[in-house]
């Protein structure tokens, strides 16, 4: 299953790029939101520091270096954990999907190749066998067995 079938399959998909753009405007917009807020008693004093913050907190990786102190500067930062959290869940599992439906696909056309070529077998032993059935008067088929039909299951069990 090769990795760029995968990866074009994901990337194809509405809801992911909206997804993702989803959090990157996400980012923006409260980065440039907590600055106002964060801006007299807080260390994030530029629109730089807020998206900067907001991006290391909507990814869940929060480094530390930047962090709200008022009280809704940490209700921003509550609300775009919690929507980080919710979308990047999200994003996995359209990855997970897609990793899995190319995996059944893979393996679902591994089964009809065999079938096709089990089929295309029977055909040619068919072919290669058909000369040696051969019709009786009465339109039954004799493949070369005795007369007596030793192998029928009923004259088997009279025996």
């Amino acid at each position: 299953m090769p990795f760029q079938k995968v990866r074009q399959r994901i990337i194809k998909q509405r809801k992911f790029r909206l997804l993702l753009a989803v959090l990157v405007v996400l980012a923006i917009v409260m980065g440039v939101i907590i600055t106002p807020l964060e801006k007299s008693s807080g260390n994030i004093k530029t629109f730089e520091d807020g998206i900067w913050w907001a991006v290391t907190t909507v990814t869940t990786g929060g480094f530390g270096d930047y962090f709200p102190v008022t009280f809704w500067g940490r209700w921003v930062g509550f609300v775009l954990s919690a929507m980080g959290v919710v979308l990047f869940g999200l994003v996995i599992a359209i990855i997970g999907t897609s990793m899995n439906r190319s995996q059944e696909e893979y393996y679902w056309n591994r089964i009809f190749d065999r079938i096709d070529s089990l089929e295309r077998e029977v055909l040619e032993v068919r072919r290669q066998t058909g000369y040696m059935v051969r019709s009786n008067e009465d339109g039954s088929v004799d493949g070369g067995q005795s007369p007596t039909n030793e192998h029928d299951p009923a004259e088997l069990r009279k025996k």
